[in-house]
């Protein structure tokens, strides 16, 4: 009989060593996932500022073309003027 609750006390204790290794190691993966969590947050994150970037270089990009344009015509302008002045 006296056997019989040592080999039952090594089998808890060897279980409690296997509960508390699964414990941390859970933990461990709790901890990588969060960090994962976090870093694919990030990642979308900068997909979402690129893309906004892109979209006001977009706006501005239009806007320099709208103004070289009117530039252009504005020299045209001039350059009539200059034109017609000196055949005065």
């Amino acid at each position: 009989m006296s056997t019989e609750p040592r080999q039952l006390r090594g089998r808890v204790a060897a279980q409690e060593r296997l509960t508390s290794s699964l414990s941390a190691s859970i933990e461990e993966i709790t901890d990588q996932l969060q960090e994962i969590t976090v870093t694919m947050a990030t990642k979308e994150d900068i997909k979402q500022l690129s893309a906004s970037v892109d979209d006001r270089f977009k706006h501005v990009y239009g806007a320099l073309a709208d103004i070289q344009a009117n530039i252009v015509e504005v020299r045209n302008i001039l350059a009539t003027l200059v034109e017609k002045l000196e055949q005065k």
